[in-house]
C-alpha cells in the first residue's frame, strides 16, 4: 500500500507582485513531488499571481471572486473561508508566503519577505501619509501571524534577529532560507579596463536598477556621479525602476540640477523583467544604494552578472557581499562618492571583486531554496500533526 504523503496548501492571497511572485513561481518550478515527499499542492491567489505559476498535474489552482478585492476582503476571506477550504483539501499544512494571516487552520507555516514595516527609521521617511498608514498596520498584522505561526521561513540572519526581537520570542521554531538567481543573470565575469580607456564619448556605466523609495536614494547616487564628472571622471549612470510623485520630481530635480551630466545621468524608468539581465551585460559596474531591505534579489542579480559592484554598508548587504564589494553610506554622498571614485581608478580591484562576488553568487539556487523549503514544511506537518 502506498504511504500516503502531505498536501502542501499555499495562501498566496497577498502574493501580487515583484518578489513575491517570483519567488513562489520558481519554488514551484524548482520542485517535484517525488523529491520532496509530497502528493499535492493546492494553491489559492488571485488569477494573476496564478496565471505566473507553471502547470503542473500536481500543482491544483484555485481562484476565488474576493481574492481580487482589496486587502481587507481578503483578509475576511483567509479568516472566513480559508480554513474551510484547507480542510476541504486534506492539507496537511498551510504555507503563507506573504507574511500575513487571519487564518485558524494548523500548522501553519508562514514567511518574511519585508523588512520594511519593522524598521522605524526607514518607515518614518515616508512621513505622515497612508502609506505609512498601510505599513504600520502590516507591522501589526504580521507580528501578530509571525506569533501564531507554528514555523516561520527567513531570508537572512538579519530579518531572522531583527524581527524575532520585535516579536520577544527568539526560540521561536524558524529557519533561515535565502532565495535562489535565475540562470539568465549569471554572466562570466570580464576583464577589466583601466579608466584610461574610457572618454566622455565611451564613459564607465554604472547601472542602478531598483524602484525609487525614500530607502533608496538614488539622488544620492545621482550627486555623487555628477561630482566625479565634475572632477574630469568618464563616469555614466543608468538608473532603472518604478517611481511615483513626489519621488519622481524629486530624482529628475536631481539629474537636472547636475550641470555636467550633459545627458549621461538617465533615469530610464521601469525595465521589463525579462530583460533586465540585458542590463547589466551592457554596464560596467553596478551600484546598490539602500539601507533597507530583506534579502535584495538586485544585489543577488548584480553578483551573478559578473560586475563588480559597490553597495551600501548597511545590513543585511555586506554579509551577502562580504569582501567582494566596496561600501559606503547610502546617505552621505561625500562617502559614496569615495567608494565609486576608488572602484573606478582600480581595475584590478574590479576584477577581483566581481570574480569572488559572481563565485558567491552560485550559493543562491532556486532548487536549494526550493528542496529546503519543502522539507520543512513536511517537518512543520509532521511535528504538528503528531502533537494533535
Amino acid at each position: 500500500m502506498k504511504n500516503k504523503k502531505n498536501i502542501i496548501g499555499i495562501d498566496a492571497s497577498n502574493i501580487r507582485a515583484g518578489g513575491g511572485v517570483t519567488h513562489l513561481s520558481e519554488l514551484l518550478k524548482a520542485t517535484n513531488p517525488n523529491n520532496d515527499n509530497f502528493d499535492k499542492v493546492v494553491v489559492w491567489g488571485s488569477k494573476k499571481t496564478l496565471d505566473c505559476i507553471i502547470d503542473k498535474e500536481w500543482i491544483l489552482k484555485k481562484n476565488h471572486p474576493v481574492l481580487e478585492k482589496n486587502y481587507i476582503l481578503r483578509a475576511w476571506w483567509q479568516w472566513k473561508v480559508l480554513n474551510k477550504l484547507a480542510i476541504d483539501e486534506n492539507c496537511s499544512i498551510l504555507f503563507i508566503p506573504g507574511g500575513s494571516f487571519f487564518s485558524r487552520f494548523e500548522p501553519i507555516v508562514n514567511m518574511s519577505q519585508n523588512m520594511l514595516p519593522f524598521d522605524w527609521k526607514e518607515l518614518r521617511r515616508y512621513g505622515f501619509s497612508l502609506f505609512t498608514m498601510k505599513l504600520l498596520l502590516l507591522r501589526l498584522v504580521q507580528s501578530m501571524s509571525f506569533k501564531k505561526a507554528n514555523g516561520i521561513i527567513f531570508l537572512t540572519r538579519h530579518s531572522r534577529n531583527a524581527i524575532l526581537s520585535i516579536i520577544s520570542n527568539k526560540r521561536k521554531n524558524c529557519i533561515i532560507i535565502p532565495h535562489g538567481i535565475d540562470g539568465r543573470f549569471f554572466c562570466k565575469p570580464r576583464e577589466q579596463k583601466p579608466i584610461s580607456k574610457y572618454n566622455f564619448s565611451n564613459p564607465f556605466r554604472l547601472v542602478y536598477i531598483s524602484t525609487v523609495e525614500p530607502y533608496k536614494h538614488q539622488w544620492n547616487v545621482v550627486r555623487a556621479v555628477c561630482k566625479l564628472r565634475e572632477n574630469n571622471i568618464p563616469v555614466a549612470l543608468d538608473l532603472y525602476g518604478s517611481s511615483k510623485s513626489p519621488l519622481h520630481n524629486k530624482l529628475k530635480l536631481s539629474i537636472n540640477s547636475c550641470e555636467s551630466a550633459e545627458g549621461s545621468i538617465k533615469y530610464h524608468g521601469s525595465a521589463e523583467h525579462d530583460n533586465i539581465h540585458k542590463l547589466y551585460i551592457n554596464s560596467d559596474a553596478s551600484i546598490f544604494a539602500s539601507s533597507c531591505e530583506n534579502l535584495p534579489i538586485i544585489l543577488l542579480e548584480s553578483m551573478a552578472s559578473g560586475l563588480p559592484i559597490v553597495c551600501s554598508n548597511i545590513e543585511p548587504m555586506p554579509s551577502i557581499l562580504k569582501d567582494a564589494g566596496l561600501y559606503f553610506d547610502p546617505l552621505d554622498v561625500e562617502s559614496i562618492y569615495s567608494a565609486l571614485s576608488m572602484l573606478i581608478h582600480s581595475s584590478s580591484l574590479r576584477e577581483a571583486n566581481a570574480k569572488k562576488s559572481h563565485k558567491m553568487a552560485y550559493e543562491y539556487s532556486w532548487d536549494k531554496c526550493s528542496h529546503d523549503t519543502f522539507e520543512y514544511l513536511n517537518k512543520n506537518a509532521i511535528l504538528i500533526n503528531r502533537k494533535h
